[in-house]
């Protein structure tokens, strides 16, 4: 949960690269290493290039979500409080764009005023 916003701190604050949990930059591989004509398996650091660009596309892709996430909470805080006020008659009649008669509105939505 908290993983993008470690990694836009650390951007923000200029610190020096850390590691990442999900995408290592360096891992141990086996390599093969030619020696006297014999092939020798060792293992040596290897640099995951891609995982800093994968890593990047992540974040932005998480910031992305959480912005939908909070303009979606707020849209749908915005047209509760819209329709629980006494103006919910006219804000629905202009969504709507019908015209009515007030008092058929006021019927049909069992308005009390």
């Amino acid at each position: 949960m908290y993983w993008g916003y470690e990694v836009l701190s650390n951007s923000l604050l200029k610190n020096m690269y850390l590691p990442s949990r999900f995408f290592p930059l360096l891992t141990y591989c086996r390599a093969p290493i030619v020696a006297d004509n014999v092939y020798v398996q060792t293992t040596v650091n290897c640099i995951l290039g891609m995982n800093a660009y994968y890593e990047k596309l992540y974040v932005l892709t998480y910031f992305m979500l959480l912005g939908i996430i909070a303009a979606s909470f707020m849209s749908a805080i915005y047209y509760t409080i819209l329709f629980i006020t006494p103006l919910r008659t006219n804000t629905i009649q202009n969504l709507l764009d019908v015209r009515f008669d007030f008092f058929l509105i006021n019927d049909l939505l069992k308005s009390e005023f």
